[in-house]
């Protein structure tokens, strides 16, 4: 679990795709093959599964944004779903925790017991440039 802000969003639309950018950053940088991306944004949704997402974008400023989540997802098997509202409540949680938080040193830890003092995947995001993602805390479970 990743828990980011970030202060460019504008708009809830714009918010929902900044953090699918933030996904497939993620799957990139873990060199994750396949992955199956939720959100419960029907237009978000809507604009990656059109045959040319980049034009398709709900609004003209996410172009950029959906241009950089089909290349960061472009050698993987991936699918974007529609998830219903009540079923992203994590999500959710998460991302009212980073608004309210103040921003500071991001906590990485580890709980898997296979990881056993070395974690790939806190490895592979230390090493990650984030953009203007600012991290907050990054769970490896």
């Amino acid at each position: 679990m990743i828990k980011a802000q970030v202060h460019d969003a504008i708009s809830p639309l714009q918010a929902e795709t900044l953090a699918a950018q933030l996904a497939t950053q993620v799957t990139k940088a873990l060199q994750i093959q396949s992955c199956t991306y939720f959100s419960d944004c029907q237009l978000l949704i809507d604009s990656l599964k059109a045959p040319n997402p980049v034009r398709r974008s709900a609004h003209w400023r996410l172009r950029p944004l959906i241009a950089e989540i089909i290349s960061n997802s472009t050698n993987q098997v991936s699918s974007f779903c529609k998830i219903p509202r009540q079923s992203n409540k994590t999500a959710h949680r998460l991302a009212k925790q980073a608004r309210q938080s103040i921003p500071q040193t991001c906590t990485f830890a580890c709980n898997n017991q296979s990881h056993a003092g070395l974690c790939p995947v806190l490895h592979a995001l230390q090493n990650t440039l984030w953009g203007s993602f600012l991290p907050l805390s990054v769970l490896c479970c």
